[in-house]
């Protein structure tokens, strides 16, 4: 039987084939540990009641997706991100994060980039909520609260979501009402403590003023 001797580029081939075997094995691997990092960091985050009203930021490519199933848990930890608080917008994740990232950028350009989508949590259920173990305030803010930012493994039915988007030109009104909120706030002491009441009367916890409700039957009717 005649051996047929191995070329330079035979032994070079398999060689670059066994670095990409290796390079898939260490990503799938560190896939993998990330996601055990995900669980073991939920198993152990505080458990959290959340507002009647809270809030799932998007990108409008998966608006689609989201109208027909609703809000899944993401592939790459198996949760559902949600903010728990809507006083300030510039505080949602991810505004937040691509605000500090892009400082010198207009803020109403990326406050109209995403979909709002409101999540009842009378329909959703309260049930299943965690602060956020990788939360953004974490190591990013002073003013947020860790409640602001909640997660759950449980997906959102699309029943218990309306969805909303930034409304042009509307957050500097909104900001400027919000300012005269705070300057009419009243003091007083508890157990020596300062404590302060805002009188956010104006304030639409469900449907706050620099957002404007998309019509989902219309939506439903174009898809259709």
């Amino acid at each position: 039987m005649k051996v047929i001797p191995q070329t330079q580029n035979d032994s070079l081939k398999r060689f670059k084939d066994f670095l990409k075997e290796k390079e898939a094995l260490r990503k799938q691997k560190a896939k993998e540990l990330e996601v055990l990092n995900y669980k073991l960091m939920f198993q152990n985050a505080p458990k959290i009641k959340p507002n009647r009203f809270i809030w799932h930021l998007s990108y409008p490519s998966n608006r689609q997706g989201i109208f027909e199933k609703g809000i899944l848990p993401s592939k790459k930890n198996g949760l559902v991100f949600a903010n728990n608080q809507m006083l300030d917008p510039f505080y949602f994740f991810p505004v937040a994060i691509l605000k500090l990232e892009n400082a010198n950028e207009d803020p109403e350009e990326l406050l109209a980039c995403f979909d709002y989508w409101r999540i009842d949590s009378q329909l959703a259920g309260f049930d299943g909520y965690k602060v956020d173990p990788y939360g953004p305030n974490l190591y990013t803010f002073s003013r947020a609260n860790d409640e602001d930012f909640i997660c759950r493994q449980k997906a959102i039915p699309k029943e218990a979501l309306k969805l909303f988007t930034y409304k042009q030109g509307s957050i500097y009104s909104y900001f400027d009402q919000l300012n005269k909120d705070e300057a009419n706030s009243k003091c007083f002491f508890v157990d020596g403590a300062v404590s302060v009441v805002m009188t956010r009367r104006r304030i639409d916890k469900t449907k706050p003023s620099y957002l404007e409700e998309v019509n989902m039957e219309s939506f439903y009717a174009q898809a259709a």
